[in-house]
C-alpha cells in the first residue's frame, strides 16, 4: 500500500511535534524550579526560641543539666530539641554544650551553622567567642603534649637536694646542742675553780664554745628552712583550668548564651 502525503497527515504531524516540543520543555522547566525552591528552603530563616512545646520540653531538660555543670547531658538535650523544631536558640546551646563537655570538634560546625543564620550582631559575637575559645583550647592541649613529650631534667633534683640540705641543716643543730651543753659544762667547771688563772681559762672556753653553739644552730635552722623550701616547691606541671559558666548579655534575647571562661 503507498501511503498518500494528505493535508489531514500534515496536521497531525504537526500537532506531534508541538506536543513534544512542549513537554522537553515543561521537563526542563521543572528541575529549575525544584533548584529554586531549594534555595529558598536554604536561606530561610530560623526561629529564635522553640517553635512549639515538642522542642520545647527537651530544651527546658538542657537548661537544667547545664545549670548543674552536666555539659554532655544537656548536649543531648539541645540536640534533641533542636531536631524536633529547628532554632538559633537550641543550635547555640548546643555548641556551647559541646564545648564546655570537652567536645570542640563537634562544637565548631554547630557554631559555624549558628553564624550562618544568625539575625544578630550579638548572636554573631557570640559564636565567634566560642569558636575563638576552641582554638585556644586545642593550642593548650597542643602545649601540654609538647610539655609531656620533653624528657625529664638529670641535672636537676630538688627532691634530693631538699633531703641533703635538710639532714645537713639536722646535724648542724645537733651539733650547736652538743657544743652548747659542753659550753654549760665549761661555765660550771669556771665556777669551781681553786685558781683564778683556771676560772679564766674555763670561761673562755665557755664563751667560745657558747658562740660556736649559736653559729652552728643558727647556721642549722637556715638550712632545715632550705630544705623543707625546696622539698615543698610544686614541680612543673599543667593542671587543666576551671571552667565558670556566666549567662551572657545580648540584644537577642537568646535563653542560653553560655561563655566558658578558660
Amino acid at each position: 500500500m503507498i501511503k498518500q502525503d494528505s493535508p489531514s497527515a500534515r496536521r497531525s504531524l504537526g500537532r506531534v511535534a508541538s506536543l513534544t516540543l512542549f513537554c522537553f520543555a515543561f521537563t526542563c522547566a521543572c528541575p529549575k524550579r525544584s533548584w529554586s525552591q531549594a534555595r529558598d528552603e536554604a536561606v530561610q530563616p530560623m526561629p529564635q526560641n522553640p517553635p512549639n512545646t515538642q522542642a520545647q520540653a527537651p530544651f527546658d531538660v538542657g537548661v537544667g543539666h547545664a545549670q548543674a555543670r552536666r555539659f554532655a547531658e544537656a548536649a543531648q538535650a539541645f540536640s534533641q530539641s533542636f531536631s524536633l523544631g529547628a532554632n538559633r536558640a537550641a543550635l547555640f546551646a548546643w555548641a556551647q554544650s559541646q564545648r564546655l563537655a570537652g567536645r570542640c570538634e563537634a562544637a565548631v560546625p554547630l557554631y559555624q551553622r549558628f553564624v550562618a543564620v544568625s539575625e544578630q550582631p550579638e548572636e554573631t559575637q557570640a559564636a565567634k567567642i566560642g569558636l575563638r575559645r576552641c582554638e585556644e583550647t586545642e593550642l593548650r592541649q597542643q602545649q601540654i603534649v609538647q610539655t609531656r613529650s620533653r624528657p625529664p631534667a638529670t641535672t636537676s633534683q630538688p627532691h634530693a637536694w631538699a633531703l641533703a640540705v635538710t639532714s645537713g641543716g639536722l646535724a648542724l643543730i645537733t651539733a650547736g646542742a652538743i657544743v652548747a651543753l659542753v659550753s654549760e659544762t665549761e661555765r660550771r667547771a669556771a665556777n669551781r675553780a681553786s685558781t683564778y688563772e683556771d676560772h679564766r681559762a674555763a670561761r673562755g672556753r665557755a664563751e667560745t664554745q657558747r658562740w660556736a653553739a649559736l653559729a652552728a644552730g643558727s647556721a642549722g635552722v637556715a638550712a632545715l628552712a632550705v630544705g623543707l623550701w625546696l622539698y615543698a616547691r610544686p614541680e612543673e606541671d599543667i593542671t587543666a583550668n576551671g571552667v565558670s559558666v556566666a549567662p551572657l548579655p545580648n540584644g537577642s534575647g537568646l535563653l542560653m548564651a553560655w561563655q566558658g571562661m578558660f
